[in-house]
């Protein structure tokens, strides 16, 4: 049985490697969901998408687009802070290798992008819902986004793996390379086991803004 690790292991030895190079790191990697983590669904179908294609997406989140690499797959990477960090994780969670690249975006993930109920999350959640009610006032054919909530302590599949990246943002990513369709069949596999899904409408009843956590660890990590 597949397992990253028992409990969050953080990458320490990422910034270890050279000491005269500065190395970003996720925070840690999981192997089952440190909390309760919430992700907005802007579409029915397979989310994620070719990062290269957004120009010709208008109705899709950026947050959704990923980087296919020249061999047709996807892999497991952070961008942040002008830089690019590729993952080569191996399966007890050890990270083999890391590959950094200089001027990347500011923070970008290649996977499906997951939040605690944090007053982030419900500003993220706020401003996509807006604008897809700006698109349905305007008659725009729009799919209805829906929230799926994924509880504390759920097992996290072989062929994935929960980043926390950084400050309440964590990521489900490809576990090793596979194709942009294989992705998203395995986020679509997860989440209809394991997630529960909701209008939005219905989670900001559930979730008011008054009752969400700064992105401070200790505020939300034992919901």
């Amino acid at each position: 049985m597949f397992s990253v690790a028992k409990h969050a292991r953080p990458l320490r030895n990422l910034s270890a490697r050279n000491p005269q190079r500065r190395f970003f790191s996720p925070l840690a990697i999981h192997s089952r969901f440190p909390a309760t983590l919430h992700y907005y669904r802007r579409a029915n179908r397979p989310s994620l998408f070719d990062r290269k294609e957004i120009g010709n997406r208008p109705q899709d989140l950026y947050d959704d687009g990923v980087e296919v690499a020249a061999d047709g797959l996807v892999y497991p990477k952070l961008e942040r802070h002008g830089e690019s960090l590729w993952l080569i994780v191996s399966m007890n969670g050890h990270c083999l290798s890391a590959k950094t690249e200089r001027d990347a975006p500011l923070l970008e993930s290649n996977g499906a992008t997951l939040f605690p109920n944090t007053f982030s999350m419900q500003e993220f959640t706020r401003n996509h819902y807006d604008e897809f009610l700006d698109l349905k006032d305007a008659g725009e054919t729009v799919d209805v986004p829906r929230i799926y909530t994924i509880p504390k302590g759920t097992s996290i599949p072989e062929s994935l793996i929960l980043i926390y990246e950084h400050l309440a943002w964590f990521s489900l990513q490809p576990s090793r390379g596979m194709s942009l369709r294989d992705l998203n069949r395995s986020l679509d596999d997860f989440f209809d086991s394991a997630a529960t899904k909701e209008s939005v409408e219905s989670w900001l009843v559930s979730h008011p803004f008054e009752a969400a956590s700064d992105n401070a660890e200790e505020a939300w990590k034992n919901v």
